[in-house]
């Protein structure tokens, strides 16, 4: 069922087993799992409704600063054009790719500071397949092998360097709005409580354990929520900001004892036109870097599945870097037009590859793959890089947020660095030349982000280095969890919707059977 709180007596008070704070892609995740256990009452909160409000999308207004070079109008628009606040959350506008973290992200990394996770690729490997069918991409395998017959072989195989990793997303992203609406609205366990504004979040006497929440409308209506449990699903800005606004009976906010909640917040950095490269086998194909729907008997359509060249669990140790994926971004076909050649900044590498063995004459050039790259790349945790809370306040009153999200040259370098590889790869492979073209030194007009917020209430087993633990429970109050990918301790170069669902899944049965059972 679901009440929008302006149509309820203002200062209405409920009682439910479990108060679900945000209806997105976590929130939503979380209380499906309790579809099957009608004893266990829920209470799901959302600020919006089903439709896209402007009131309501503005509440996301803050303050932003960055030293990265974000063109001017992202700086103004960052904190509110990446989120949907509304039914269903940012999935309102995802665009549905899905990827799991390698093993090794999850791995603590000597050269990484702050690096790895208390839980490890093996644990979240079920998690990985269920949350596949919630976001409607299966059925689904991340082996190679599965895909080459179909997509084509390998780039640069043979290679110890580099691996090929594959990514995919539906035909329709899931929409969780129109999804899964009546799942929630028709199950009886399930309350939806929709124009509700989390304001208030008050503890016991003795500060160990949430006693209720209090929402606000707009308009404001008034609703307070008494639950056994709690989970925070609010995204990866949202989380820190309510638990910092919540000073009334923990001066420095919930869950932030050792000044953790909105620090190491980390974003996916995609850096466009960083080189052009040149191939010494024209003829291969390179399907699977282009991608492909897959096309299956009876006129169906699977999941559109396209390549990433990553480098190496051992080249990443070796040469003490990051996770970084390349993408292929350009035609499969090779220019044939020479002015074209002429005007390229490969120009001169090609002339000098006739130098080479088994490159050929410059009239064979002219044929050869010609191209550029694009890449994603983790971020370094960087607790300078943080939410925090402004002096300006919203229009109910609570304190808009202050993101400083920060970089550091490791970041850029990191990329460069993975570049050299590849070109190294592709000479003593003898499959072609890599120019690299962006400016080690200054970025600008390369980067902009993902709209992928991440490690802002990060998950530790030490209170004094995380602010959840492995069970994504805040560390200082017994009855408080949080679900999304603020919890994340590093990024990966993977979009973080599959993990998150994945982790929203593994919460709820961690859920189910330590309280619910």
């Amino acid at each position: 069922m679901y009440t929008d709180i302006d149509n309820l007596p203002s200062g209405t008070v409920v009682r439910k087993n479990l108060c679900i704070i945000g209806a997105g892609a976590a929130g939503i995740s979380v209380a499906r799992e309790f579809l099957s256990q009608p004893d266990v009452s829920v209470a799901l909160v959302e600020s919006g409704s089903f439709d896209h409000e402007r009131s309501i999308q503005q509440l996301y207004e803050g303050e932003f600063q960055t030293n990265t070079p974000l063109e001017a109008k992202l700086r103004k628009n960052y904190l509110h054009v990446g989120r949907t606040r509304q039914f269903g959350g940012s999935t309102n506008c995802w665009a549905g790719w899905c990827v799991p973290l390698s093993p090794w992200d999850f791995k603590q990394r000597s050269w990484i500071p702050y690096s790895g996770w208390p839980i490890t690729r093996e644990q979240m490997d079920p998690y990985y397949n269920r949350a596949t069918k919630v976001l409607g991409v299966t059925p689904f395998n991340y082996e190679l092998s599965e895909h080459e017959e179909r997509l084509g072989p390998e780039f640069i195989k043979g290679s110890d360097k580099f691996d090929t990793q594959v990514l995919h997303h539906a035909e329709q992203p899931a929409r969780f709005n129109t999804l899964y609406r009546e799942d929630i609205i028709r199950a009886a366990n399930i309350e939806l409580f929709l124009h509700a504004n989390v304001t208030n979040v008050r503890t016991s006497e003795d500060k160990s354990k949430i006693d209720y929440i209090d929402a606000v409308s707009l308009t404001g209506n008034r609703l307070r929520v008494n639950a056994d449990m709690f989970v925070l699903c609010a995204g990866g800005i949202e989380n820190p900001r309510i638990l910092l606004a919540n000073r009334s009976d923990i001066p420095r906010g919930i869950g932030n004892e050792h000044d953790l909640v909105g620090r190491f917040f980390m974003e996916h950095i995609r850096l466009m036109g960083i080189a052009e490269m040149i191939r010494s086998r024209p003829q291969r194909p390179l399907g699977m870097y282009y991608g492909r729907w897959d096309r299956r008997p009876g006129g169906s359509v699977g999941p559109y599945v396209i390549g990433v060249l990553c480098l190496s669990e051992a080249a990443q140790k070796e040469q003490q870097i990051y996770n970084c994926a390349l993408y292929l971004d350009s035609r499969e076909k090779p220019k044939q037009d020479a002015r074209y050649m002429r005007k390229s900044k490969l120009f001169d590498a090609v002339s000098q590859l006739d130098n080479y063995p088994g490159y050929g004459n410059r009239s064979t050039t002219r044929g050869r793959y010609l191209g550029g790259l694009r890449c994603r790349t983790e971020q370094t945790p960087n607790p300078e890089s943080r939410v925090t809370l402004s002096n300006l306040r919203d229009p109910l009153g609570v304190p808009k947020v202050r993101l400083n999200w920060q970089m550091q040259k490791s970041d850029w370098n990191n990329v460069y660095r993975s570049l050299e590889i590849l070109g190294h790869e592709l000479g003593r492979l003898s499959e072609g030349r890599l120019r690299i073209t962006m400016d080690q030194s200054d970025p600008d007009n390369l980067s902009y982000s993902g709209f992928h917020h991440m490690g802002t209430t990060r998950m530790n087993n030490n209170p004094s280095e995380g602010v959840v633990d492995e069970s994504c429970r805040v560390h200082s109050l017994r009855n408080l969890y949080v679900a999304g990918s603020s919890v994340f301790p590093t990024s990966g170069w993977a979009n973080p919707t599959l993990t998150l669902t994945a982790l929203a899944l593994r919460l709820a049965d961690h859920l189910k059977q330590r309280y619910f059972s």
